[in-house]
């Protein structure tokens, strides 16, 4: 069995913004010195319930604190970013962490994250699956395939590319799951599913009927 930490980043009104950071990357240092197995963080916008817009970023800042633990995405919200930037910056992490990364990719579910970056919510599970495609590699730039085009996006063929892509296949059972939240996580370093989730609305339901402390 293999134990992990999961950090929203939350902010209180009792603390300041970057307590929260300092806070947390403290807790990430520590799972690694205790032996834990992965430190799981998630990207959040224009809330408290999470304060990190940037996985990226906070991501290299965890590789620099820690030595072994890994370093995974719960999630990277993928309509409010272009696909190959994406993949670009999170190879790029994947390589300053050593191969720490394990990488998440989701459609995203508050409705106040979209109205403030401008994005519709109309569409997500297109964007979802245009993102996944085009950053993983299938018939993606830089590997010989043809131009993708996307709903929103037209993904061209630059001249150069990480080496390090984020190439592996989740089952393709996901992709058909009637679900308003959908997420892939996959190993960057080597190629092999490490979580596949979804929450079905109707779940979704039953636990928000839920009392308290259930």
């Amino acid at each position: 069995m293999k134990f992990a930490i999961q950090n929203l980043l939350s902010w209180r009104e009792w603390q300041s913004h970057p307590e929260v950071y300092a806070n947390s990357l403290e807790e990430c240092r520590l799972a690694d010195e205790l032996g834990f197995h992965a430190v799981w963080l998630a990207e959040h916008h224009f809330s408290p319930y999470g304060i990190c817009p940037n996985l990226a970023v906070f991501g290299a800042a965890v590789a620099r604190e820690t030595k072994r633990v890994r370093i995974g995405t719960a999630v990277v919200i993928e309509p409010f970013s272009h696909p190959v930037r994406i993949a670009e910056e999170f190879a790029m992490l994947d390589i300053l962490s050593g191969g720490r990364l394990d990488f998440g990719i989701g459609r995203g579910y508050q409705p106040k994250e979209f109205t403030g970056l401008g994005v519709s919510m109309e569409r997500t599970r297109e964007r979802f699956e245009e993102g996944d495609k085009a950053g993983r590699g299938r018939r993606a730039p830089g590997r010989g395939g043809p131009e993708v085009l996307g709903e929103r996006r037209r993904v061209g063929r630059p001249a150069g590319a990480h080496s390090r892509a984020l190439t592996a296949c989740p089952p393709n059972w996901l992709r058909r799951a009637a679900s308003i939240l959908s997420a892939k996580i996959w190993h960057a370093s080597d190629n092999r599913p490490a979580l596949n989730a979804w929450n079905p609305l109707s779940i979704s339901r039953r636990m928000s009927a839920l009392p308290v402390g259930r």
